[in-house]
């Protein structure tokens, strides 16, 4: 899957790096980091603009963060349900927005890159009714930075770089088994508690 998104780099650059950025933005599975990674190595060899790149990359990831900002201002119930289905308690849930609106601009986009929680924090934002103002700013700081910093990574390391996409690739795969199993143990000790308490 990987390789056939990168062969699609290649071929097409700019507007499949919007793409992909943009169903990152979304937090829907897409190996963006990696993606972005290849594409500064691109631009290092003169295939493709840096510039051209950032530009694609951040007004992707930016597109895809305002979408699931609409989608959880639209759907807040719908939203708060489905997590509290995957065990995500509402006073949890009423927690992690109150401290992304108390930090603000920052709370925003630097939740993007907690694991897990940065996939939520634009439906979270949307679903809190955050002001559109500051979430574009956060939503603009953040997407400068996800998609400058593997691009500038690629474009130094060269024909290097999938020594560090390696890398990312391990350290995702163990985000993914963590966040699993922490679902599971918070599943399993939710559905405990439920049968024992007293009918």
């Amino acid at each position: 899957m990987v390789e056939w998104i990168l062969g699609h780099v290649r071929t097409f650059g700019y507007p499949v790096v919007a793409l992909g950025l943009f169903i990152d933005g979304l937090g829907l599975p897409f190996p963006g980091q990696i993606a972005l990674l290849f594409a500064g190595f691109l631009a290092s060899r003169g295939d493709l603009h840096l510039a051209g790149i950032l530009l694609a990359g951040t007004v992707g990831i930016v597109a895809g963060t305002g979408s699931a900002y609409w989608l959880g201002r639209g759907q807040a119930s719908r939203l708060h349900r489905w997590l509290e289905r995957l065990g995500v308690a509402p006073e949890r849930l009423r927690r992690a927005q109150a401290a992304l609106a108390r930090w603000g601009i920052w709370g925003y986009a630097l939740g993007h890159f907690v694991p897990t929680l940065g996939n939520v924090t634009p439906y979270l934002a949307g679903a809190g009714r955050v002001r559109l103002l500051p979430f574009l700013v956060a939503a603009v700081l953040h997407g400068a930075a996800w998609v400058g910093l593997p691009v500038a990574a690629g474009y130094v390391l060269g024909s290097r770089w999938p020594s560090v996409a390696a890398w990312l690739g391990r350290a995702a795969e163990w985000v993914a088994v963590i966040a699993i199993l922490g679902w599971l143990l918070v599943w399993s000790l939710r559905t405990f508690r439920t049968h024992r308490e007293p009918a």
